[in-house]
């Protein structure tokens, strides 16, 4: 469950007007990853978050086969 906080307030933050320059100066957006933040702050969030979910989805995906999707919460959220 404290993933999952991280993750809304990590959404919440990037999704607030004016938390990144480039919103501002739309020309930033084609500056290259190395010399754009947000850029590799963006691609690092999107993979960590992507690796979480995926995790969660395989997890209930093995309960389901099991049958064992009612009595266990998830690891990830324990």
């Amino acid at each position: 469950m404290e993933r999952i906080g991280e993750v809304g307030c990590t959404l919440l933050n990037a999704a607030n007007p004016g938390s990144y320059l480039v919103e501002v100066f739309p020309v930033l957006h084609n500056l290259p990853a190395w010399l754009a933040p947000w850029k590799r702050n963006g691609d690092r969030w999107f993979g960590e978050t992507t690796e979480f979910f995926v995790s969660l989805i395989d997890e209930v995906k093995e309960k389901i086969v099991s049958r064992n999707f009612i009595t266990e919460k998830p690891a990830s959220l324990q």
